[in-house]
């Protein structure tokens, strides 16, 4: 992933919910408030609605945090941290610029503010950027987990911590698990020095380009655009939808999909848009029928 560390700092979790779940719950407490992307992955909004923390949806401008808003939500709105996905965001698919990821480094440094970065999807990347960690190591609490780009029943999450977030964490995680699954754990391990884990990620990638190829023919004109290897799409829907009417629609149909009501932060209307997933139809088949029905809702 490009950041360079030790195993003093890095703690293992039993996947990525159970890692985010931990560090939210081990570093802030009820009442406090963290700035994420105006929409942004429901795991977040569940987290923080359980212990009382408060999401503040942060100014954006073509899917990206401004530097203007974030100044502004320390100042004005007293965050104590940021909560972003730079890479294929969920849901809007969006990858955060070098620029970007350094910009919200140097200021998490300036501020003494903690980043939460869900690297979920880094690796499937085909030329994944740094993490915003790498740039700001004190500051940055960093997620990776296996279930994504190797195998869903691989709950095998990796998180970076700097050292003064380390016990904390470490704490929290102890209390929701007692100890990981030490034959998972192995068997993550060993899949990583023995290479598969590098084989079966480039496998993983070529079967998302040819399903995303797929989705972008059956539902071209609809489409934000994205990199091929991304696992999620955002629809852009026709006016006379709402991300959750489109949804019921699509129930009907026999697809599951997701408005975005389900991702939106705060009192602001949500986008007439929905995310739908590239890999969780169990064969091509599967998703060009699922596709196929959702142009004809769309049209």
């Amino acid at each position: 992933m490009g950041l360079h560390t030790d195993s003093q700092h890095i703690i293992l979790a039993t996947g990525g919910q159970n890692a985010l779940t931990a560090t939210v719950c081990g570093l802030l407490k009820q009442g406090d408030r963290i700035g994420t992307d105006y929409v942004t992955f429901p795991g977040i909004k569940t987290i923080a609605q359980m212990i009382g923390v408060q999401l503040v949806a942060i100014q954006h401008k073509d899917f990206k945090m401004t530097e203007a808003g974030i100044y502004y939500a320390i100042q004005n709105e007293n965050i104590k941290g940021i909560y972003v996905i730079p890479d294929f965001h969920n849901p809007t698919s969006h990858i955060m610029s070098l620029e970007t990821r350094k910009m919200i480094a140097q200021i998490a440094q300036e501020e003494n503010i903690l980043i939460i970065e869900d690297a979920i999807n880094n690796l499937l990347e085909d030329n994944p950027l740094p993490p915003i960690a790498a740039f700001a190591p004190e500051q940055v609490i960093c997620l990776a987990s296996l279930s994504k780009t190797i195998a869903p029943g691989l709950r095998t999450a990796f998180i970076y911590v700097p050292e003064k977030y380390h016990r904390d964490l470490a704490t929290a995680l102890y209390s929701m698990n007692i100890s990981n699954p030490a034959l998972l754990s192995t068997i993550s391990a060993d899949l990583i020095i023995n290479g598969i884990a590098d084989e079966v990620i480039m496998e993983c990638k070529k079967e998302i380009s040819n399903r995303n190829l797929i989705v972008n023919e059956i539902l071209n004109g609809y489409l934000v655009e994205s990199k091929l290897t991304c696992p999620i799409r955002y629809l852009l829907l026709p006016d006379y939808f709402t991300g959750k009417s489109f949804e019921i629609c699509a129930l009907q149909a026999g697809v599951q999909v997701f408005g975005a009501e389900r991702f939106t932060v705060g009192n602001k209307p949500a986008d007439k848009t929905a995310r739908i997933s590239v890999i969780t139809p169990p064969t091509i088949n599967d998703l060009t029928e699922g596709l196929q029905r959702l142009k004809k809702i769309l049209s």
